[in-house]
């Protein structure tokens, strides 16, 4: 039985969207226990998919998509906020 989860953003600024894009997109070439991720942009909006062979492993996944999230935004807002 596999486990899925869809994070969807909303009405993105471009400049998150690139900077989320690129800091994801090399997490889909990995396939550590046999997780699963995706993720596109589409117009502008973020769309991530983890897909994990047990719950276990999907929490830890997207606790850590979260958290990868969560610091582009700060670094973002940080140099936004200093220049």
């Amino acid at each position: 039985m596999s486990h899925k989860i869809t994070i969807t953003t909303e009405d993105l600024p471009e400049r998150y969207l690139t900077s989320l894009l690129t800091s994801l997109k090399p997490e889909e070439k990995l396939r550590l226990r046999g997780v699963k991720l995706s993720v596109n942009k589409v117009g502008n909006k973020l769309i991530v998919t983890i897909e994990a062979p047990d719950i276990s492993s999907l929490r830890a996944t997207f606790n850590s998509v979260m958290k990868l999230m969560g610091l582009v935004i700060d670094v973002i807002n940080q140099i936004e906020i200093e220049y």
